[in-house]
């Protein structure tokens, strides 16, 4: 399995049709990488740090980073296709929001309509989307979830965790006794929810 996903992220760096790529996908990725881990806050101001390195148009540029995105989430699949070989007995659930636009600009927001909702969290109210992911103690990633931001925080807790196994710690906002006895599995998977500040509390071993 590890094999073939290798095969589809070691993609020829020539297409087989039509004209050659101005940007390699490696470079684009870099590109995208540069972004979110400097001050640049839009694609604008890396193409304006490296135009006269590129020599290509501002459009290409975009064009380059965007088409690079399917290549970056294969390659992050198979990181967390490793990390479950070589995950800690601890792993952590949380979610964290997303928001696309300021609240009130949620009626005529475009871009990400077509997936975006209105959901709270414990910030407050946004319009946007959700994260969630899993990580285990040492801070591998195991699996993670784009979802709407009104999605069922339990439900989402079942899907990404379904092939985890080990102690699963998550926070207040997944409490559900049901969830804790699906999710269970003697011997292999424990699910650790912290309570809430009004529930009351018993002793366990």
């Amino acid at each position: 399995m590890l094999q073939r996903q290798f095969s589809l992220v070691n993609s020829s760096e020539t297409p087989t049709s039509g004209r050659p790529r101005k940007i390699p996908q490696i470079d684009a990725i870099t590109f995208a990488l540069y972004q979110h881990t400097s001050t640049r806050a839009t694609k604008k101001s890396v193409y304006l740090d490296f135009k006269d390195e590129l020599g290509c148009s501002y459009k290409t540029f975009v064009v380059s980073v965007n088409a690079a995105m399917e290549i970056s989430v294969r390659i992050l699949f198979l990181i967390m296709m490793i990390n479950k070989h070589h995950q800690h007995l601890i792993k952590y659930t949380d979610a964290t929001d997303i928001p696309v636009c300021l609240k009130k600009n949620a009626d005529s927001h475009k871009t990400m309509a077509a997936f975006a909702q209105l959901g709270r969290s414990t910030k407050g109210w946004f319009f946007g989307l959700k994260l969630t992911f899993t990580r285990d103690s040492e801070g591998r990633l195991l699996a993670l979830k784009f979802t709407s931001a009104n999605a069922n925080d339990r439900e989402i807790f079942r899907e990404i965790n379904q092939d985890i196994y080990g102690i699963i710690v998550a926070d207040a906002g997944y409490v559900s006794k049901q969830l804790e006895q699906d999710m269970n599995v003697d011997k292999k998977r424990w699910v650790l929810i912290r309570p809430f500040k009004t529930m009351k509390k018993m002793m366990t071993p």
